[in-house]
């Protein structure tokens, strides 16, 4: 069996609804991460999610990489933004099942956006799997993982299995991270065409290449987006296309 954790990355949009719709027509349950700011101008499409039984979580307020903004400001983008899932909880009248927090970029605090070096962590974590890449370490960075650990934020992953779940600093971060990017995002018009990725055909290539996606028994992590420019059909479409190479996504 292959398995799979479905989340999505800087919801909400106008489109929410739509992959709201195409998740709950598919029976899927997702984990999105979002961003405060948008939070306060689509806050009905939040509630819906979460009515529809899906995970609200974290992604700062301004979604700017936490290495630019320090530690003060991250925190208090961090404290803006759960006040505004808390609200939107109570407002669904569902309790809120944990706090969950992913950097914007995955930048944890040192300047590295480990998305866009989403491959040589891998090499790193083969090559030396308990010893933490210099990706994922530093100062602040450490001064975050103590105050989300303090705070009470986990990660709601279970049996991951790919080799990047080796490493402690992110098998056992306060974080969360992931062992599968999509890429849709550059798909997106203010993107198109900058990257190696131009087509949904492109970004199916790409997943028959990744070395464990497609794998038995292998559970991932999965990212996708709700892009403000509206990459929402490619998105659904990238999903579909996972469940019919047999990928199964998991609740939470």
């Amino acid at each position: 069996m292959i398995e799979a954790y479905l989340t999505i990355d800087d919801a909400p949009t106008p489109r929410t609804n739509e992959l709201l719709a195409f998740l709950k027509q598919h029976k899927l349950q997702a984990q999105f991460f979002c961003r405060g700011d948008f939070m306060e101008e689509h806050p009905d499409a939040v509630c819906r999610a979460i009515k529809d039984g899906h995970i609200i979580s974290n992604h700062l307020y301004s979604h700017r990489p936490a290495s630019t903004l320090g530690y003060d400001i991250v925190i208090e983008e961090i404290e803006k933004t759960e006040a505004l899932i808390d609200q939107c909880y109570a407002k669904a009248g569902i309790p809120k099942p944990g706090k969950y927090l992913r950097f914007p970029y995955l930048d944890r605090g040192n300047g590295a956006k480990t998305e866009q070096e989403f491959y040589k962590l891998i090499e790193d974590a083969k090559s030396t799997p308990k010893k933490t890449p210099k990706a994922l370490d530093g100062d602040l960075v450490r001064r975050l993982q103590t105050y989300l650990k303090k705070q009470g934020y986990t990660q709601p992953y279970q049996d991951i299995t790919h080799p990047l779940y080796q490493i402690p600093a992110i098998r056992d971060a306060a974080d969360c991270f992931l062992t599968f990017t999509s890429y849709d995002w550059m798909l997106s018009p203010r993107h198109l065409g900058k990257h190696p990725y131009t087509t949904t055909d492109d970004l199916k290539n790409y997943m028959e290449k990744d070395l464990y996606i497609l794998e038995e028994n292998n559970v991932s992590i999965t990212l996708f987006h709700d892009d403000k420019e509206g990459i929402i059909s490619q998105t659904c479409e990238l999903i579909s296309y996972m469940m019919e190479r047999g990928v199964k996504f998991r609740t939470y």
